[in-house]
C-alpha cells in the first residue's frame, strides 16, 4: 500500500497472496499477517491469513472482508412516512488459497537451456460472497496466475492475470450477475543496492474498456528494525471511464519476528476520503 501498490514485481512476503502468488515461491518460513483499515470513514476493512513452505513450494491462505454496518431499512407508514423497520450490515469477503514454487528447473528441462536467475511460478484460488443475508446474497469463485523472474540481484520482472477464468462471475440469489473484470498486471523492480528498490506496475485489460493505470514506488531498508516507503498510483473511478492519482507512504517497523506496518492513502484526491492502513506480521525464522 505505502509504496503505491507498485509490488507484482518483487513480491517477497505473504501480500503476494493477493498481488503475485508466484512470489510465494521465494518465502521459506512461515509467515502469519492481519491488516485493518477504516475506508472513507463507513467500510471496516479486514485481512488475515498465512503463509507455509510446502512441499516445494510454499502455500498462503488468506480471507479479506470489508463491511458497512448499521445500513437502515425504511418503509411507509400509513401516512408515507419513511421508517426504520431494521438495520443490516452489507459484507463483501473474499478468501483465497494459492501456491508458488521455483520453476526454474522445470523450464530449462522443457526448454532445453539455461536460464539465469531464478523463475517462479503461482496461482490464486478466490471465493467471493458479498451482501447483505437477511436480503441477497451473491456468490462466485476465479483465479489469478502469476509469474515472478529474479534476473539477478538487481533486476526482477513479475506479470501476474487477475481473474483469469473465461467466464468470471458474482451470481446472485436473485438471478442477477455481476461480471468481474479480467486484467493484467505488468511489475519491474530495480534494486539500486540491498537496501534501496524501486517498482513499477502496469495494470490493464483486454476484456473491459477501464483506463490503464500505472503504479510508483520505493522502499529503502534503513536497518533491521526500520524501512521507509513512498509511492505514487492511479485509480479508476466508479465507471472506469477516468483516473484520479494520489501519493501514498508508509513504513515497518520490525523485531524479533515482529513486523508493525504502517501505510497511507489519500483517494480521489479527497481529504475526507484517506485511509491509514495497520498491518501485523510475524515470522517463525526469527
Amino acid at each position: 500500500m505505502g509504496m503505491g501498490k507498485a509490488y507484482i514485481g518483487v513480491a517477497d512476503d505473504s501480500a503476494a497472496i493477493f498481488m503475485n502468488p508466484a512470489g510465494l515461491g521465494q518465502i521459506s518460513s512461515i509467515q502469519l499477517h492481519s491488516m485493518q483499515a477504516d475506508l472513507i470513514g463507513d467500510i471496516d476493512y479486514l485481512s488475515v491469513g498465512g503463509v507455509m513452505p510446502l512441499g516445494s513450494g510454499t502455500l498462503g491462505i488468506s480471507m479479506l472482508r470489508a463491511s458497512v454496518a448499521d445500513i437502515q431499512i425504511t418503509e411507509l407508514d400509513n401516512n408515507f412516512r419513511a421508517k426504520v423497520v431494521d438495520n443490516v450490515t452489507y459484507t463483501d469477503s473474499l478468501y483465497v488459497l494459492a501456491y508458488g514454487l521455483p520453476v526454474t528447473g522445470y523450464y530449462n528441462s522443457l526448454f532445453k537451456a539455461n536460464l539465469p536467475g531464478k523463475l517462479y511460478a503461482g496461482i490464486s484460488s478466490k471465493y467471493y460472497q458479498r451482501g447483505v443475508a437477511e436480503i441477497s446474497q451473491g456468490s462466485g469463485a476465479n483465479i489469478d496466475l502469476g509469474l515472478l523472474y529474479k534476473m539477478d540481484q538487481t533486476w526482477s520482472f513479475g506479470v501476474a492475470q487477475k481473474n483469469a477464468l473465461i467466464t468470471p462471475v458474482i451470481q446472485w440469489d436473485t438471478g442477477a450477475v455481476d461480471q468481474m473484470i479480467a486484467y493484467t498486471s505488468f511489475g519491474v523492480a530495480y534494486r539500486v543496492d540491498p537496501k534501496w528498490v524501486l517498482t513499477s506496475d502496469y495494470d490493464f485489460s483486454f476484456s473491459n474498456k477501464r483506463k490503464a493505470l500505472l503504479h510508483l514506488g520505493t522502499e529503502y531498508s534503513f536497518n533491521e528494525l526500520f524501512q521507509g516507503r513512498f509511492g505514487w498510483e492511479e485509480v479508476n473511478d466508479a465507471i472506469g471511464s477516468k483516473t484520479y492519482s494520489h501519493f501514498t507512504f508508509g513504513f515497518s517497523l520490525g523485531i524479533q519476528g515482529f513486523m508493525v506496518d504502517y501505510a497511507f492513502q489519500d483517494y480521489y484526491q479527497d481529504q475526507a476520503n484517506t485511509a491509514h492502513f495497520i498491518s501485523l506480521k510475524y515470522s517463525f525464522d526469527n
